[in-house]
């Protein structure tokens, strides 16, 4: 009979224990979670503005014609994914600050 009051007390300071740490980590992590949307939609919105600059850059055609000889340079087309994936990386970096300085003290 004693055994089973001080499962039963455990469990209820257990219960007590959660329900206390539940609300303040709830905030907290409520607070995360919307500046994580925030940092991804700013990331997200940027890379499709990026991106949209891209395709038009590489949809210019420059026709010129030395000497009466017509010929057709696509300057665009020297963007290619790998320059558009350092340029969005690297904005994303500057976006997003580093694990080292947002950690709880």
């Amino acid at each position: 009979m004693i055994h089973i009051g001080r499962i039963c007390w455990t469990v209820i300071v257990v219960a007590i224990l959660a329900l206390a740490w539940l609300r303040p980590m709830d905030r907290h992590a409520r607070d995360q979670v919307d500046l994580g949307f925030q940092r991804a939609a700013v990331t997200y919105g940027t890379a499709r503005l990026l991106h949209g600059a891209v395709s038009v850059m590489q949809g210019t055609q420059v026709n010129a014609e030395p000497a009466g000889v017509g010929a057709t340079f696509t300057p665009g087309q020297v963007l290619d994914m790998c320059g558009l994936f350092c340029v969005t990386n690297g904005l994303q970096q500057q976006l997003v600050p580093s694990r080292s300085s947002s950690a709880p003290s």
